[in-house]
């Protein structure tokens, strides 16, 4: 499947903008018609991993492990799959707002007062996923 906008990842799901990559793959705003919101959709890039049978395997372990984790401060997930040529992705719930990373950049560092929230926030998520036995393992302003 070629990722560009206008791209049908299923039935129900078509591409329409590119964020910024992440350490292993793409992701993308996408249309969801069934749901008829956007949302945010994360493939997998196979082509530089040596196993792609165990990258495959862990991926779908690892969207089966966010999808557990309930919290208003975790990014909920929707849906795991492949697409027709067997590229893995997960389709998560597409949150309003600047992301962290985006902030950081623009404003350099932030105030204690703007630190606290968002630590708290994070730490939050954090001992929810870990009360489950699920390790985030990519901490960083950009997720």
């Amino acid at each position: 499947m070629k990722l560009e906008p206008g791209a049908q990842v299923n039935d129900r799901i078509t591409l329409v903008e590119r964020l910024e990559g992440g350490a292993m793959g793409s992701v993308w705003i996408a249309d969801h018609a069934g749901l008829g919101t956007q949302v945010v959709v994360k493939f997998l890039d196979l082509g530089d991993l040596p196993s792609q049978d165990q990258s495959v395997k862990r991926f779908a372990i690892e969207a089966r492990a966010a999808a557990s984790v309930k919290s208003p401060h975790v990014v909920q997930m929707f849906d795991y799959g492949l697409t027709d040529d067997d590229t893995p992705f997960i389709v998560m719930e597409r949150l309003a707002g600047e992301p962290l990373q985006a902030k950081l950049k623009r404003e350099g560092r932030l105030s204690l007062a703007e630190t606290v929230p968002i630590i708290s926030q994070a730490c939050r998520a954090l001992t929810v996923a870990h009360e489950l036995g699920v390790i985030h393992r990519d901490i960083k302003p950009g997720n």
